[in-house]
C-alpha cells in the first residue's frame, strides 16, 4: 500500500442532516456505524459492533477482539424538566445513529478496510454519547501502509464531545489501516471512505452537515 496523505483536525458537534445513497464494493463507498447490535443504525450504514473481526469475504473489520467494549444511550429531543432547578432543560446532547454509540478499548487495535488500488478519502469520528464528565479520553489515530504512517493525537474531555479526523491518500496493495492506540483508551463512533474524485459530492451531501 502506497500511501501520500494529508490529515486535517476540527471538533464535530454532531448533527447529521442527509445521507448518501448506500454504496457498495465496486463504487469502493464504505459508510461504518461503530456501536451495538441493537442501537440505532444510520441508514446507507454498515454496523459494526466488538465482535466485528476482519474478514476478507466482507473486506472490513477489527484486526483483533482483544478487550473490545461497545456504548450506547441515545437521548430524545424533547426538553424535560429539572425539579432542582425549576425549568425545563434540552438533553444533553443531541444524538442521532452516528452519534449515539461507539466501539472503545484501552487495548491497540485496527479497523481494516479492502478498497481497490486509488486514491481516497477518509473521514472518522470520535466521541461519548454518555459518561462521567471526569474521564478523559487520550489516543493517537493514524492511517498507514507499506509502513508509512500518518499520525494524529486526539483527546476528548468527558462525553458530549466529538472530533473527527480527515485523511487524503493514494491506496494500493493491501488495506487501509485505522491504527487506533491508547494513552488512557480510544474511541470510535463512525468511519466514512470513498474515492477522492467524490469529494465534492459527498461533502455537500454529508459531510457538511455536521
Amino acid at each position: 500500500m502506497r500511501m501520500r496523505s494529508r490529515l486535517t483536525v476540527s471538533f464535530s458537534v454532531a448533527l447529521l442532516g442527509a445521507c448518501l445513497t448506500p454504496g457498495h464494493l465496486e463504487a469502493q463507498f464504505h459508510r461504518f456505524d461503530l456501536g451495538t447490535d441493537t442501537s440505532e443504525l444510520r441508514p446507507g450504514f454498515t454496523r459494526i459492533t466488538a465482535r466485528s473481526v476482519y474478514d476478507k469475504a466482507l473486506g472490513y473489520g477489527w484486526k483483533t477482539r482483544d478487550e473490545l467494549r461497545e456504548q450506547h444511550k441515545s437521548y430524545s429531543r424533547e426538553w424535560t424538566y429539572n425539579e432542582s432547578r425549576g425549568r425545563e432543560q434540552p438533553p444533553p446532547i443531541y444524538s442521532n445513529e452516528v452519534t449515539c454509540d461507539c466501539v472503545r478499548s484501552d487495548r491497540p487495535n485496527s479497523f481494516l478496510i479492502d478498497l481497490a488500488p486509488g486514491d481516497y478519502f477518509v473521514w472518522v469520528l470520535s466521541g461519548l454519547s454518555a459518561g462521567s464528565v471526569r474521564e478523559y479520553h487520550d489516543f493517537d489515530m493514524s492511517i498507514s501502509g507499506d509502513g508509512q504512517r500518518t499520525e494524529s493525537t486526539i483527546k476528548i474531555p468527558g462525553p458530549y464531545r466529538f472530533e473527527k479526523r480527515e485523511w487524503a491518500g493514494t491506496v494500493g496493495d493491501g488495506p487501509l489501516a485505522i491504527d487506533l492506540v491508547r494513552r488512557t483508551d480510544w474511541l470510535l463512533s463512525a468511519v466514512v471512505g470513498y474515492p477522492a474524485e467524490q469529494e465534492e459530492d459527498a461533502r455537500r451531501e454529508f459531510l457538511d452537515a455536521l
